[in-house]
């Protein structure tokens, strides 16, 4: 298993960051990811339910899906049983989405959800995120947080694509695991596991703390 440091994948960003001329550096994409991750965590945290579970979702400005997480209550499987637990997933495949029954909250559209990631952001890793509304022609200006979470992301998921036969398994410590799959029909499935530390974000706060004293 590679580790995110030891990956490709800051160099591929930085790379289409300078194309941009955005002023950019490593740092800049392991926070931007970090920020999204945890930002979403925490926001479903909040805003879990036993009834249905609850999704956020990362679109840009095109509505293109590229990157879910989601929180559900699994119930035991024992007949009469109250008790249950809450599991945390992560998703790169739009198709791994309930849309039909699910609680979709859409970033950037939820101004909470957008509130919370951006806090995160500010409070655990000194990055500034910016709210960029639209402009007079209903686009997302450049540069925006949304624009950037999605390059990010989408760095990832080129990163699994092109080593999908040679090193298919990817870990950010702290913050998750990926592991991609060739599928029968030449497509590539990424499975994405939030870490121990993620989890602790949906359960209670005593745990939050002790988790992130012990990080």
């Amino acid at each position: 298993m590679k580790n995110y440091l030891e990956s490709s994948i800051n160099m591929n960003v930085g790379k289409i960051m300078a194309n941009l001329n955005y002023g950019w550096n490593d740092l800049c994409t392991e926070t931007t990811i970090k920020t999204l991750i945890e930002g979403s965590a925490v926001y479903l945290g909040r805003n879990k339910s036993k009834d249905r579970p609850v999704c956020v979702e990362l679109r840009d400005m095109n509505d293109k899906f590229h990157f879910g997480m989601y929180v559900q209550y699994i119930k035991q499987d024992e007949d009469g049983a109250d008790d249950g637990s809450w599991a945390l997933s992560i998703t790169f495949d739009e198709k791994d989405i309930d849309h039909d029954n699910w609680t979709i909250v859409k970033y950037p559209d939820d101004q909470v959800l957008a509130g919370i990631i951006y806090d995160v952001g500010y409070t655990r890793y000194g990055a500034y995120y910016k709210y960029s509304p639209k402009e007079t022609n209903n686009t997302v200006c450049d540069g925006s947080p949304q624009e950037l979470f999605c390059i990010c992301v989408d760095g990832i998921v080129e990163y699994m694509r092109a080593n999908v036969a040679i090193d298919p398994e990817l870990e950010m410590t702290n913050y998750f695991t990926a592991s991609a799959k060739l599928e029968g029909d030449g497509s590539v499935y990424i499975g994405v596991e939030p870490s121990a530390l993620m989890k602790q974000h949906i359960k209670d706060d005593a745990a939050i703390d002790q988790a992130k004293s012990a990080a």
